[in-house]
């Protein structure tokens, strides 16, 4: 895995779209924190807490569970990187994606983000109502089966959420209640808000300098 310490433009035949707003971090990221010839990594412009970070595929695609064999070893390198990095500077990390199921924007990125509580907090309707899995990998069949899926992790423990949950923002909008900040989960409306992005913008400053102290 190469790591980049800037931003790079890259005139690869990667799948691009234009009016994607991920796939413009090829070349213009926000809150950049590290890439990598497949990933770049940052700080979530709109975070649900201090210290989320988002993990996004160069390339435009859907969810992990249609990453190459390349972008999964990949991915799995970054994620452990980071939930390390989290560990140290906030104390706990979770994990989350939407794996098409409730998706706001068509291009994958894993987020991560400090929580210690428990999964029942994420889904009060019951954790029968999830499976565990052990790896990415098993996206991969999960997106197969059901055409999607609700991804979410805890410290070392990881779940799938039944299909039929799923609402747009599913998991950004029980982090953020969870965490006792529910108006963090709309993204959409909190960019036109200037308190808020001006909060945004100095917990994103506070990553940066954190994750730039230990490089």
């Amino acid at each position: 895995m190469r790591l980049v310490s800037q931003p790079a433009c890259y005139n690869s035949p990667m799948a691009v779209d234009p009016e994607c707003r991920l796939c413009s971090l090829r070349s213009q990221p926000e809150y950049f924190l590290l890439q990598t010839d497949l990933f770049t990594v940052v700080g979530d412009p709109h975070p649900v807490t201090a210290g989320h970070i988002l993990i996004v595929p160069l390339e435009h695609t859907e969810s992990v569970g249609t990453y190459t064999p390349e972008q999964l070893r990949e991915l799995k390198k970054l994620h452990a990187i980071f939930r390390e990095f989290l560990r140290t500077y906030y104390g706990t990390v979770a994990t989350f994606e939407h794996g098409k199921l409730g998706q706001t924007i068509s291009h994958s990125h894993v987020h991560l983000l400090p929580f210690n509580g428990p999964p029942e907090a994420i889904i009060p309707e019951g954790m029968d109502r999830c499976e565990v899995i052990s790896s990415f990998d098993e996206l991969t069949q999960h997106r197969e089966k059901d055409g999607g899926y609700l991804y979410f992790a805890i410290g070392n423990q990881a779940w799938v959420v039944d299909a039929q949950l799923a609402t747009p923002r599913f998991f950004r909008d029980r982090f953020a209640t969870a965490l006792g900040q529910a108006e963090r989960g709309d993204w959409q409306q909190l960019k036109t808000n200037p308190i808020a992005m001006h909060t945004f913008e100095y917990e994103n400053k506070r990553l940066l300098e954190n994750w730039r102290s230990i490089q």
